[in-house]
């Protein structure tokens, strides 16, 4: 009978058959756990790899994803009908949303469209990181370089023992 099994209690201390001698687990200590307590937001930071963080680039890619925009807003800008004299002509720069509008009917507008230049930016901002990453490994870990190169293997003929 002292054997036998009990179960576990709402605290999750063990009786006699699973625990035979007789060690119960406090409620106030817990399991341990090597990582679990110890790791901190540093250690996180310094396992994210280098290939990862934003470089110079990604600030050229932006100014470059903007002067691409406005060169495709003025490929759109309609000269035949600026030259005929209609004044009904808008200049919209910004793909998906617009974020700049030149009413020439209407110039006392705000050219600018805030909501169109905030969610651009954060697209713009989000497909500059992504070329980043892949231009950082292509430059930090140049994935081409052992093409066509042997490996350097090296035979001992007279190998010492210790």
């Amino acid at each position: 009978m002292a054997n036998e099994v009990v179960g576990t209690n709402y605290l999750g201390d063990t009786d006699v058959a699973d625990n035979p001698r007789g060690i119960k687990n406090s409620p106030g200590k817990q399991n341990q756990y090597y990582k679990a307590d110890k790791f901190t937001w540093d250690e996180f930071v310094k396992q994210i790899p280098k290939e990862l963080y934003p470089s110079k680039i990604m600030g050229y890619l932006i100014g470059m994803i903007f002067i691409l925009m406005v060169i495709i807003g003025a490929f759109n800008f309609p000269v035949s009908a600026l030259l005929s004299g209609k004044l009904d002509i808008k200049l919209e720069i910004g793909l998906p949303m617009v974020f700049f509008v030149l009413n020439l009917e209407n110039a006392e507008e705000i050219p600018i469209k805030i909501g169109g230049l905030l969610v651009d930016s954060l697209i713009y901002v989000f497909v500059a990181y992504c070329l980043n990453v892949v231009l950082n490994l292509f430059i930090l870990k140049n994935p081409f370089a052992n093409i066509g190169k042997k490996p350097n293997v090296v035979v001992f003929s007279k190998q010492v023992r210790k």
